[in-house]
């Protein structure tokens, strides 16, 4: 069913229930939040997210620097930050590393989005186990050892965050009505294969640079591909075209099919942001998704080098000069 039909269909059972059943129906959204919060992390009420009116007075106008007078990257009046993380788990509570990391920075002052691809083999000092890959804190220590990592080497200060798996990951492309996207007969090619090795029985992309839609199942093997020239470079450029197009996707739906795209997203992931900063942020989505969007990745070109390490091809870093750009992105 498409994503207008879906819409139309939500409307009239909207209605019903609001004239006859309006009492279960917040107490559904109540169960729905309270399914997929993530209780357990600390401050898990996912930071401060406050309706326009209210920014001002309760975070700061200016985001703090530390010692070496390099800014961290945190909330602000205007500003609030959150982490995407796509792990590499097949089934609910397997161990697993962070795939995939991405910062979303929404700027309300400055009307726009920020999506930062944070690569997960980027050489950091992870605390209690030394140098190694980024995407190995999450297998360590969860999402508060990402966290501190995260903050330890690039400033970020984040608490506000929402997981997902990849059976979870593709569950949610199907719920939105899949995605659009343009593919290249190369990435076709690697994608075929890779659901053909899932035994999904998806129908093959053709061999042919195109604009395609693309199923759950299709899209996660577009967003882990990296069988290219500039391997995990190119691979979060594809993700980053996922997010995007979904932007776009979404950029005129009205506030009421963006609320039941909530009830159909929020059992499929992890997050600690609360039930009622949920509600602030999806009321202000219509808003949102109509700001420029800004899509980059960290680190940038001419700030790293690789090396091996331990035998692990690895990417060392110039944090400083990355922590500098990314905040001139954001604020």
């Amino acid at each position: 069913m498409s994503f207008q039909k879906t819409a139309y269909s939500l409307v009239f059972r909207v209605l019903c229930l609001l004239s006859a059943l309006s009492v279960s129906s917040c107490v559904a959204y109540h169960l729905v939040l309270e399914h997929s919060i993530d209780r357990s992390h600390p401050g898990g009420d996912g930071g401060s997210i406050l309706p326009q009116e209210d920014l001002k007075s309760e975070l700061p106008q200016t985001p703090p620097k530390n010692e070496d007078g390099l800014t961290v990257i945190s909330d602000t009046a205007a500003v609030q930050n959150f982490l995407l993380i796509g792990t590499d788990a097949r089934t609910p509570g397997e161990a697993c590393r962070s795939d995939a990391m991405i910062l979303i920075s929404l700027n309300r002052a400055s009307k726009k989005i920020v999506a930062c691809s944070l690569l997960r083999d980027m050489l950091v000092t992870i605390d209690g186990h030394g140098r190694n890959r980024l995407n190995s804190a999450y297998s360590f220590g969860g999402v508060d050892l990402l966290l501190k990592t995260l903050k330890d080497q690039l400033n970020l200060d984040i608490s506000s965050y929402v997981s997902v798996d990849f059976s979870s990951f593709s569950e949610i492309i199907d719920l939105l009505g899949g995605v659009d996207l343009s593919v290249s007969s190369e990435e076709a090619k690697v994608m075929n294969e890779m659901c053909a090795q899932q035994n999904s029985g998806v129908s093959k992309i053709p061999l042919k640079d195109g604009v395609y839609h693309l199923n759950g199942t299709q899209a996660l093997a577009y967003a882990r591909n990296r069988s290219s020239a500039n391997g995990d470079f190119d691979r979060t450029q594809r993700q980053r075209n996922l997010i995007e197009a979904l932007m776009k996707k979404l950029k005129n739906a009205s506030a009421l099919e963006l609320l039941q795209l909530l009830y159909v997203i929020l059992p499929n992931v992890t997050t600690n942001i609360s039930e009622e900063n949920f509600k602030v942020l999806v009321s202000g989505l219509t808003e949102y998704l109509h700001y420029q969007r800004i899509f980059t990745s960290i680190p940038q070109s001419g700030t790293f080098s690789f090396v091996t390490v331990r035998g692990m091809a690895v990417i060392d870093v110039d944090f400083p000069s990355n922590i500098r750009y990314l905040s001139e992105q954001i604020y």
